[in-house]
């Protein structure tokens, strides 16, 4: 009728607050999120647990509502079509992720860690955005219905593909370098934690990107396959002085977490040492100054020398760095 007629103008125009109602492709799954759905010609009730509808020859059962694991032969088909579906997904993530991200570079590369682009582009294009968030739930592999195996055996031919030669790449925002977005296998890039990843040294998701589809990382969390930071990191962080910057936000940790039994704040503080970004001077003025000191000054002076060496300074200036004495 017209009134029909009307409500599907409306979906294609973009003004209707239901367009699930009219897609065909589109269900809902238990949680009220949209998922794939399973496809042997037409479709079944089988979901995929993911964001991609999967259509394969596949044996259904006879009313061809859902997938066949009972027949032991059947199940083998099946199984092995299905696992191979999830190969195919994982081919499609490292693609689309990989031009998603040269597409904004003029500068082509075949090597996964030179491709950058500014996160600050795609910040402002929220259609770049949705698209990254499109591919991230392309490998956010929930609970699928009726039978749980689809995601299973999907997550499990996702996954299989990476080996010790072939590690699985993710998105990764450089803030100590003008936010430039690139990728990293997932084995070098580390989850946040109570605020550590504002010092330490190694990459770090960042809240953009977790907020962007926060289950992939949840997901990738809860399987063991990316790692969070700890107090091992702070204390790598350590090793070398801290910028103010850094120390400044080294310290706030510190104060937000000083009732935690968890972790051994003095042996942080007792490691702790910041540069003093104002202490440059050139080595003549320092030759200089030594010619008018005294013995006392002379063995400060060596002392100065011995914190140089200390951090490793090979410039033509020299750094000073300070300790803090802390009292328990």
């Amino acid at each position: 009728n017209n009134n029909n007629n009307d409500d599907v103008k409306n979906v294609k125009n973009g003004d209707s607050d239901n367009k699930n109602e009219y897609d065909p492709l589109m269900i809902k799954d238990v949680n009220g999120e949209n998922s794939g759905r399973v496809f042997v010609g037409l479709a079944t009730h089988q979901t995929t647990g993911s964001s991609v509808h999967f259509h394969a020859q596949l044996i259904p059962t006879i009313e061809r509502e859902n997938i066949d694991f009972q027949d032991p032969y059947l199940k083998l088909w099946n199984n092995s079509l299905i696992k191979i579906g999830g190969m195919v997904i994982r081919e499609m993530f490292d693609i689309y992720l990989k031009n998603m991200i040269s597409s904004q570079n003029k500068n082509k590369s075949n090597n996964n860690k030179s491709i950058t682009t500014n996160y600050n582009k795609l910040d402002n294009q929220p259609k770049n955005l949705e698209i990254l968030k499109n591919i991230l739930q392309m490998a956010t592999f929930s609970t699928s219905t009726p039978s749980s195996k689809v995601s299973d055996l999907l997550k499990n031919g996702f996954f299989a593909l990476t080996t010790t030669t072939r590690s699985l790449f993710v998105p990764w925002i450089d803030k100590n370098n003008n936010n430039n977005l690139s990728l990293l296998p997932i084995s070098d890039i580390f989850l946040p934690d109570l605020g550590i990843e504002d010092f330490v040294s190694v990459p770090v998701i960042s809240k953009e990107l977790i907020d962007l589809c926060p289950k992939f990382w949840d997901k990738l969390k809860n399987d063991k396959l990316i790692k969070t930071v700890t107090q091992t990191h702070i204390l790598q962080a350590l090793d070398n002085p801290m910028t103010e910057i850094k120390s400044i936000k080294f310290l706030i940790w510190i104060c937000s977490n000083s009732n935690s039994k968890h972790i051994d704040i003095p042996q942080l503080l007792k490691k702790f040492r910041f540069l003093q970004e104002d202490a440059f001077y050139s080595k003549n003025n320092k030759k200089d100054n030594n010619d008018n000191n005294n013995g006392d000054d002379d063995d400060n002076n060596e002392n100065d020398e011995q914190d140089d060496e200390e951090i490793g300074v090979k410039t033509s200036g020299v750094v000073k760095f300070s300790r803090i004495k802390f009292f328990f």
